[in-house]
């Protein structure tokens, strides 16, 4: 069908059911959920051609229209009639909202063979106490209110399970407090965090990166680190293999970096070479609490009145060898 010279849009209709939650948080992450289930909002069930022409309930949101500026208002004089007079109804009970001025609007048409003025009469209001409901259920959140399919992971992660997630106790708080983004693995992260896990102590994804430094000031140094982590999210990230179904990784918006400081200035040259040796050796063996982000360590050694030797030790999983230089530009 060509349609480049079509003006308005198409509107998809497929049949839902609908599973209902008794409480009200349960019904409204129930319900987006299951709307968001939808493969391509429903537009393949028309392809069907299935031959359903009637409906007992349409239910139509055409969004706010008063959303594109002040350029394209919607008129205020006589438009005419909308549908043709000759069209036939082919729905006992169609419903369309909109936004507009701020106001939600509901319409609503319907058939007199089938239904009474009272009984649609009846049936709106109990929608705007229902709504009304919804409306001040969602006021009285404290913060915002995640499901899985905010995170693209709605057909691997119930609703139920996020939420469980979300309330264990982090850092003096509810986990959900500390969440920014939940992720699913790439691939190769999916391998790496494999292997971590079937050969626990191994060092096969252990990366550091050491340096000597002059005139270092160790609390402008700590402090970029700080922002380097603020900057790039994966340094913020920690990553859980069986909490759901598949594995995930969670970006959390604060996590607190710990700097090792140490001093080798009482060693002479040879002996601070072993020390420094033994010291990153240790360091790599101590692995990493895939948990627990950040996962890297940073350390920072003083050898003398102006020279410093760093100490980065990280795990694979949080990036690849071509962004260390991204990083180390920003540092």
């Amino acid at each position: 069908v060509d349609v480049s010279r079509t003006i308005g849009w198409f509107t998809s209709m497929y049949p839902v059911l609908l599973k209902n939650k008794e409480d009200t948080g349960s019904l409204l992450k129930g319900i987006k959920e299951q709307l968001r289930s939808i493969p391509d909002k429903g537009l393949g069930y028309g392809l069907q051609q299935t031959g359903v022409t009637e409906w007992d309930l349409l239910f139509n949101y055409l969004g706010q229209l008063d959303n594109s500026g002040k350029l394209l208002v919607p008129a205020e004089e006589a438009t005419g009639a909308d549908i043709a007079a000759g069209n036939q109804q082919s729905v006992k009970i169609n419903v369309n909202s909109m936004v507009q001025g701020g106001e939600l609007f509901v319409h609503w048409n319907y058939s007199k063979r089938h239904y009474e003025d009272s009984t649609i009469a009846q049936l709106s209001s109990s929608y705007i106490s229902a709504i009304t409901e919804l409306i001040n259920h969602c006021i009285s959140q404290t913060g915002a209110v995640f499901t899985p399919s905010d995170y693209g992971l709605g057909k691997e992660i119930s609703y139920e399970e996020l939420d469980k997630f979300m309330e264990e106790p982090y850092r003096g708080s509810k986990r959900g407090d500390h969440i920014a983004r939940i992720y699913r693995l790439s691939s190769l992260q999916e391998g790496m965090l494999f292997h971590s896990l079937y050969e626990k102590g191994s060092q096969a994804y252990i990366e550091q990166c050491s340096c000597d430094m002059q005139d270092v000031l160790p609390a402008l140094f700590t402090r970029s680190w700080e922002i380097l982590l603020s900057q790039h999210s994966i340094l913020r990230t920690g990553f859980y293999h069986d909490e759901f179904r598949i594995p995930v990784q969670c970006v959390y918006k604060n996590v607190p970096l710990n700097v090792e400081i140490l001093d080798y200035r009482s060693y002479d040259g040879s002996i601070q070479s072993e020390m420094l040796s033994s010291y990153r050796d240790a360091d790599r063996q101590k692995g990493f609490d895939l948990e627990e982000s950040p996962v890297m360590r940073l350390s920072l050694i003083r050898l003398d009145e102006s020279r410093y030797h760093m100490v980065w030790t990280s795990h694979h999983i949080l990036f690849d060898g071509w962004s260390i230089p991204v990083l180390m530009e920003s540092f």
